[in-house]
């Protein structure tokens, strides 16, 4: 983690240059305009049953209302209203402040830009090398938004599963170009810079590093799997940096990013849109249209639940590590096709577990975690607010726990 040398940070993303007011207006006009149309066509379908009612109401009506806002209101402004890039809430909380000095630092590294959340513990440092494994997040958003700092106290929390846990393990969490400002596959090759900055510049053992994504971080995580097995068949002696990391975690990967039509009202229970995700494929994938010619990338690395990537010479077994686990909502739009993942990954003998949340959104771990951050950053570190933090934050609990499992194993 010696990063204090003077160079040139790289930084991918450039701040939204919309003014604060614009964003105001934006959502004001999403309210007035239409929440009420929104509510009255969801009461006609709940109350004359156009779709079975096993949702419970509050949970439809907020998914529902979800799925309308990602086809209505900019990209950029539903970003600026999730997006804290300093960090200053979690800095200043009554959780973390005391800890300030230890916690989410950014890289300066002319050719990788993220940030250590924190390395060894909130309240004791220490260098990644000297971490018992060092856990690469790679985060979600479709390609079009997201930044590390908006699951900041997630990820602390699970660097508090760790530490309780007699681990010294380092959180480094990947910053990558988003779409249209850089399309696939710019951010592999971003996301391959920052495993090969663990590896050379921080001396991290492939076999101490976890690679973690969350949805569309979860696509990239696999690519990366995918872009080091190349590597590895191009080799001779295949270096340190191209060999497979311990362990692969993904959070509900966004592993079909082909065209598809949108739900019919009984099976669209989750709040993405699949018309929106229409859109951000297309800006992630531009050359690459229903009825042309695919590009060799998009063939590659567009939809990893089509089957087998037979046409690159390998099976899932040799593209993924040795140890796989899969966290999915048994409510979300991409269930049916990581299952098609894990049954073709299974197939070829990869060792990979698949674990669905009955009732649960699409990466719901993230979802649930970013609306209840403020309770959870308002508790104490002492013991007695532990049950209330573990339930707060239960499915950053549960990510944490299953890594300790397979590194332990």
């Amino acid at each position: 983690m010696n990063d204090s040398c003077p160079r040139r940070a790289f930084r991918p993303n450039s701040n939204p240059r919309e003014s604060t007011a614009l964003h105001f207006a934006y959502i004001l006009g999403f309210c007035i305009f239409y929440v009420p149309v929104e509510l009255v066509i969801f009461s006609v379908r709940r109350l004359y049953g156009v779709r079975s009612n096993r949702i419970p109401l509050l949970t439809d009506l907020a998914r529902t209302l979800n799925r309308k806002a990602s086809t209505t209101i900019p990209g950029s402004t539903l970003h600026f209203l999730s997006l804290d890039i300093a960090g200053k809430k979690v800095l200043s909380s009554r959780r973390y402040s005391r800890y300030r000095r230890n916690i989410y630092h950014g890289l300066n590294h002319p050719a990788v830009s993220g940030y250590w959340v924190s390395c060894g513990s909130i309240a004791e440092k220490c260098q990644p090398r000297d971490c018992d494994f060092v856990v690469l997040i790679i985060h979600g958003g479709g390609y079009v938004r997201g930044h590390p700092a908006i699951l900041l106290p997630g990820y602390l929390r699970m660097g508090e599963i760790f530490s309780n846990s007699g681990l010294k393990v380092g959180l480094f969490a990947l910053e990558y170009t988003l779409a249209p400002a850089g399309a696939f596959h710019t951010q592999i090759g971003q996301a391959r810079a920052a495993y090969d900055y663990l590896i050379t510049d921080c001396s991290v053992h492939p076999d101490k590093i976890v690679v973690m994504g969350e949805s569309a971080g979860g696509h990239l995580a696999i690519s990366l799997m995918i872009s080091l097995v190349l590597a590895r068949q191009r080799s001779y002696e295949v270096p340190e940096n191209c060999k497979p990391p311990a362990c692969l975690v993904l959070v509900s990967p966004w592993v079909n990013m082909m065209q598809k039509e949108q739900p019919n009202l009984e099976d669209d229970t989750d709040m993405l849109s699949q018309c929106c995700l229409n859109q951000w494929s297309q800006l992630v994938f531009p050359g690459d249209y229903a009825g042309g010619p695919r590009t060799e990338t998009a063939r590659t690395y567009r939809n990893f639940a089509a089957g087998p990537p037979n046409h690159l010479g390998v099976s899932w077994k040799q593209i993924l590590p040795k140890a796989c686990w899969v966290s999915a909502g048994g409510d979300e739009l991409f269930l049916p096709d990581i299952q098609k993942f894990v049954n073709y990954a299974e197939g070829a003998g990869a060792m990979i577990d698949l674990e669905v949340a009955p009732g649960k959104p699409h990466a719901w771990p993230a979802i649930e975690g970013f609306i209840r951050q403020s309770s959870f950053l308002a508790l104490s570190m002492d013991e007695g607010s532990e049950k209330v933090a573990s339930r707060l934050l239960s499915g950053f609990d549960l990510i944490a726990a299953r890594i300790i499992e397979r590194m332990q194993a």
